[in-house]
């Protein structure tokens, strides 16, 4: 519903994406386009959380809570949200949606008992539920709520979140996948460094060992190394003599299999 929105809207949605799209602070994310919405559309709390489909439902994996009292931190955790059938099933769908809802009377007697400060609206229209996919896969979702005496979200909100929703995806997703490459080479960087101290290598038969567990060819090893093929022929003969291996295939088996790791 694109119409419902001004002109002045789209300036501020605008300057929002580009706010959203410069984050890449993974620590500071989810509270930085917290802040950003705030912006665009005034909430009284909200919670942004981390989820994934598991084998037995919706996962949360971390959250954030914005203008949480102590007290609603007590009872808002993760049971309390991935217990939710409204959003579970709204984090079920194939795609991301933005919709409003959801409300205090959507949890069970037992948990409605526990919000003490009862910032869960009964007003299904003072929620907005927004929840993120990025290549069909589900990253979690945004609720921004407001107290039921507050005039509900309107469609030019929705209209808002509709827009953005997809820039938020996309900008969690880099973070994210930034962040996991990260851990990726920081783990495989460790393990080649206890290797060669496994192993006694010296500091280039390292380097030649992290080019050839990198896939690389000879001619790359030596362009970076800058050495002659004859003196990487030697560090890799050293190699295969060190860890008792002939070829570069029983190579990558002992350096899998671990049992080097004492």
């Amino acid at each position: 519903m694109p119409y419902s929105l001004t002109n002045s809207d789209w300036r501020n949605i605008n300057q929002t994406i580009y706010g959203i799209n410069v984050e890449d602070d993974k620590s500071t994310f989810l509270f930085d386009v917290m802040k950003h919405l705030d912006l665009i559309c005034p909430y009284t709390c909200g919670i942004f959380a981390k989820a994934r489909v598991g084998h037995n439902g919706i996962v949360i994996d971390d959250y954030i809570g914005v203008n949480l009292l102590p007290e609603d931190t007590e009872s808002i955790n993760k049971y309390c949200l991935s217990s939710s059938a409204f959003i579970r099933g709204m984090c079920m769908l194939p795609k991301g949606s933005v919709t409003c809802g959801l409300s205090i009377d959507q949890f069970s007697q037992i948990q409605q008992m526990s919000f003490r400060s009862s910032i869960i609206p009964h007003n299904p229209n003072n929620t907005l539920t927004i929840v993120l996919y990025h290549d069909g896969k589900l990253q979690g979702f945004i609720l921004l709520m407001r107290r039921d005496e507050l005039k509900p979200f309107s469609s030019a909100h929705i209209c808002a979140m509709e827009v953005l929703q997809p820039h938020i995806s996309l900008q969690f997703n880099k973070i994210m996948n930034a962040e996991e490459k990260t851990v990726v080479q920081e783990d495989k960087g460790d393990k080649l460094q206890r290797i060669g101290k496994a192993y006694g290598f010296t500091k280039r038969e390292l380097e030649v060992l992290t080019g050839l567990c990198e896939h690389k060819s000879d001619d790359e090893i030596c362009y970076t190394m800058y050495i002659t093929k004859s003196t990487l022929k030697k560090h890799i003969s050293h190699i295969y003599a060190k860890m008792s291996v002939r070829n570069r295939i029983e190579m990558i088996r002992v350096i899998n299999d671990d049992k080097w790791d004492k």
